[in-house]
């Protein structure tokens, strides 16, 4: 018997963590409805896929409820179901808080907190009329401990380990698992970005020797790939995990362990 077509909704999966887990969840045969606020950056991924029907892009921001909504709707009603959430967008700051600009705190919160609000708002109906499904958040090793100037970020991923283990606890009767992934550096363009400002500050722009003395701080000798992240958001929303929920799952090369 063929195995039913499963459907996943990504926020952020233009780029970085949330296009490698796009392109993941299609080369396994799923269909993939993601949102993003790139336009661009979402049309290119799409091209370079061959522009699949079972792919589909709607531009939308998390920090915007009605607008998650009109996203997941969209999905349900192209692909008639709904199996697994990915609620991945975010952004990083690196501060400490009397550096931290009402402006810049209140953008990590709305994005990263308040944008998960709204993903899980606008998709848990659609998983819990099916009677099953999966929700990943994109935690942060700083869902476990804490780093230097990331006051507002580190409060933001802190918030969405709670996140996850509640939802957890809530859903459980409805057959729905909630688990976070925790990655440390992976090496995306955000993650570039945010070493590049550091090697400005601390080492005259030299991105490579920053990059290098970050690789060193992980146990395994090397900073993470995309993929990687991807594949645990594939494991956690198959059902070879169909045991596990409320995880907080470290993707960090041992970081966390030391």
């Amino acid at each position: 018997m063929r195995e039913e077509k499963k459907t996943i909704f990504i926020t952020g999966g233009a780029s970085g963590i949330g296009a490698a887990t796009v392109r993941y969840f299609f080369d396994k045969g799923w269909n993939v409805c993601f949102v993003d606020t790139d336009c661009m950056k979402a049309e290119g991924l799409l091209r370079s896929l061959g522009k699949p029907k079972e792919v589909s892009f709607v531009p939308a921001d998390v920090r915007e409820h009605q607008a998650l909504n009109d996203a997941a709707d969209h999905c349900v009603e192209t692909y008639g179901d709904l199996d697994a959430v990915f609620a991945n967008a975010g952004v990083h700051l690196h501060a400490d808080i009397l550096s931290t600009s009402f402006d810049a705190w209140q953008r990590v919160i709305d994005i990263n907190l308040k944008g998960v609000f709204h993903t899980i708002k606008a998709t848990l109906p659609h998983l819990i009329r099916k009677g099953e499904g999966s929700i990943v958040l994109m935690g942060s090793d700083q869902s476990l401990i804490a780093k230097k100037e990331s006051f507002a970020y580190g409060a933001s991923k802190g918030a969405i380990g709670q996140m996850a283990k509640s939802l957890a606890l809530d859903y459980a009767q409805e057959n729905i698992r909630v688990n976070g992934v925790c990655p440390a550096t992976i090496d995306t363009p955000l993650s570039r970005r945010v070493l590049q400002e550091y090697a400005q500050r601390h080492y005259d722009g030299d991105l490579e020797k920053v990059m290098a003395l970050e690789a060193s701080e992980f146990p395994l000798g090397r900073i993470g790939e995309a993929e990687e992240v991807a594949k645990a958001v594939y494991f956690l929303s198959s059902d070879a995990s169909s045991y596990i929920t409320g995880t907080l799952l470290p993707i960090d090369g041992g970081y966390t362990a030391q």
